[in-house]
């Protein structure tokens, strides 16, 4: 899930905990949905320095970040401070939107974005999913940057139809908030997995409504600066290569399995040589196979460092490489991550356990 969905999450987990059983009489979803866009539709901007801390495997990765948004459909995001990457600008003021990478001087300039929009979001259903799948709960009152705020905390429940790949929270996610009393905005939020950290997020010096200017959401390009454009979302998805030409147009050695299960064919490759330029990794490598069951779907990211494995999943080996996975029994899916150095491999697809530690070993 996105963090700008986690956000609309949190927004109505506050509503049904302040509107239900907590505060007053129980609602049903679809009541509880309308308030949530009642109290969405009263917030025109808003302001914060976002402190973001994620921990891996010992290791903390610290991001401050100032945002703003104002609607309908204009944001601004600011990289500050950060321990992983550079201080990435992002600026969109609805038709065009500005990435700009001071470290590299370059702009990518999109045309055309397909933002994510409230009202195309379920709220009826992303409330139903957590009602059904979570217990949620009114923990208490603390401040936070000097403003008064209630402590939630959602926790999976443990039952049979509570599968991964149908919810919108993992079901070994929990999830700890700090609710603004006067905005409902989320000011800090904590996520778990089986009781261990692996992000805090924490909204400071929020500002609701202030009335912010639209020049702030113009960006003007430096006169030295590299430009990419794209005129549409759509021009950034790569091209469907070969397997040949994948393997000719990468910058690094591409990793090709040679054991697939029967019946599983490849389909195309896609490559992104482009993402550095504004933050992301070196170069990007897509796989796709068919099967009669689906797609299985590899994918190579380089980086400039040996990157950190996902914490969640159960710890395997890939040919003496330590691995994380995670099976989805109920969907038939599953999730195989591991780095053969600056290279982080993940295969996913419609296989069992032993099949993929499989074809991961067969990529050497």
């Amino acid at each position: 899930m996105s963090t700008k969905k986690i956000i609309m999450g949190m927004l109505a987990i506050s509503i049904l905990v302040l509107s239900s059983g907590c505060v007053g009489g129980d609602l049903t979803a679809e009541q509880i949905a309308e308030q949530f866009e009642q109290k969405q539709d009263n917030i025109q901007d808003y302001s914060a320095t976002i402190h973001t801390a994620t921990f891996l495997e010992g290791n903390e990765d610290s991001t401050v970040a100032r945002f703003a948004m104002k609607k309908p459909n204009m944001m601004r995001t600011e990289i500050l401070e950060s321990s992983s990457s550079g201080k990435i600008i992002t600026v969109s003021n609805g038709s065009t939107t500005w990435t700009y990478n001071p470290d590299e001087n370059t702009v990518m300039v999109l045309g055309s974005l397909t933002s994510f929009n409230e009202s195309d979001f379920d709220y009826l259903d992303l409330i139903q999913d957590m009602m059904e799948n979570n217990e949620i709960s009114l923990e208490g009152e603390e401040k936070i940057d000097d403003r008064d705020s209630y402590i939630i905390a959602i926790n999976p429940r443990e039952n049979e139809n509570n599968s991964a790949n149908t919810s919108y929270f993992p079901t070994n996610v929990s999830i700890r908030m700090w609710l603004d009393k006067e905005t409902w905005l989320p000011l800090k939020y904590e996520m778990y997995n089986d009781g261990e950290k692996l992000m805090a997020v924490e909204y400071r010096d929020l500002k609701i409504n202030t009335g912010i200017d639209d020049s702030e959401f113009n960006f003007k390009i430096p006169e030295d600066a590299k430009v990419v454009r794209y005129d549409d979302i759509n021009d950034m998805v790569p091209e469907n290569l070969t397997l040949e030409k994948a393997m000719d147009v990468s910058e690094n050695d591409l990793l090709v399995p040679s054991y697939l299960p029967e019946g599983c064919e490849f389909q195309y490759a896609h490559v992104n040589n482009n993402s550095a330029l504004f933050g992301g990794p070196e170069n990007i490598i897509s796989l796709y196979y068919q099967s009669g069951d689906g797609i299985l779907h590899i994918t190579e990211t380089f980086y400039e460092e040996e990157p950190s494995l996902p914490q969640m999943g159960e710890p395997v080996t890939v040919n003496g490489n330590e691995a994380r996975m995670v099976s989805y029994p109920d969907g038939g899916s599953t999730h195989l991550s591991w780095n053969r150095g600056k290279c982080m491999v993940t295969i996913m697809g419609p296989v069992d356990s032993d099949e993929i530690v499989r074809i991961a070993e067969s990529m050497e």
